[in-house]
């Protein structure tokens, strides 16, 4: 796993936080959330991000799958699981669009072997899906929604 704190320069960084706080939102079915797509010509789904993070990890990519952007507001939390889905994710992509987050907030990103992760603005994450990384989201403690960019590179 890698960490990237201040990942963006500030003016996109910007950038992303008002197309996140614009956003319509739509519930996610049977999850406690709700999501947007990401617009098509986002960086994150750029051939330049793919061949960053490869970089990064160390693994070859090619390509974004399934972007989106969470939006998690109340006690919202996800349960244990990992992101494997179809066996051709190599790295799950979390970036991290919360202003003044808080650890007191709650909404940590948590794994299995108690490592915690606060969902801090412009904070990128790399997992590598080789590892299996077992994790949660814990529940959110505050009344600020938890914004978060997913997706997976091929």
């Amino acid at each position: 796993m890698k960490i990237i704190d201040n990942f963006l320069p500030a003016d996109r960084a910007e950038e992303m936080y008002q197309m996140v706080m614009n956003a319509e939102y739509n519930p996610a079915p049977y999850y406690d959330f709700e999501y947007t797509e990401v617009p098509k010509d986002n960086y994150f789904l750029s051939k330049e991000f793919a061949s960053q993070a490869s970089s990064l990890m160390d693994i070859e990519v090619n390509s974004m799958r399934a972007e989106f952007i969470s939006r998690t507001c109340g006690e919202g939390s996800f349960d244990w699981h990992t992101d494997q889905m179809k066996n051709c994710e190599k790295i799950t992509v979390l970036y991290y669009i919360n202003k003044a987050w808080d650890k007191t907030h709650g909404a940590l990103l948590e794994f299995e072997d108690g490592t915690s992760v606060e969902p801090i603005f412009n904070r990128l994450i790399l997992i590598d899906l080789k590892k299996q990384q077992l994790h949660r989201v814990t529940k959110n403690t505050s009344d600020n929604c938890r914004y978060a960019l997913t997706g997976w590179l091929l």
